[in-house]
């Protein structure tokens, strides 16, 4: 199982502790390159591990965001 795994399941552990009605996760993981080019040469070359985890809980009508 990896982080994200691990951190969405802790999550819902500890939310199912708690009296909401409610509960939604978002969570992604992407990884990339992008390049700049100046006269024809590469200026910057960047790669890029981007992780991400948004939750939303209801308590009635009530929500909150993290």
């Amino acid at each position: 199982m990896n982080t994200l795994e691990q951190t969405t399941q802790l999550a819902i552990e500890l939310i199912k502790q708690q009296k909401v009605s409610d509960y939604e996760f978002s969570v992604g993981k992407s990884s990339g390159v992008s390049t700049s080019v100046r006269l024809s040469e590469v200026e910057t070359l960047k790669y890029h591990l981007d992780a991400s985890f948004d939750v939303s809980v209801y308590i009635g009508k009530n929500k909150g965001q993290a």
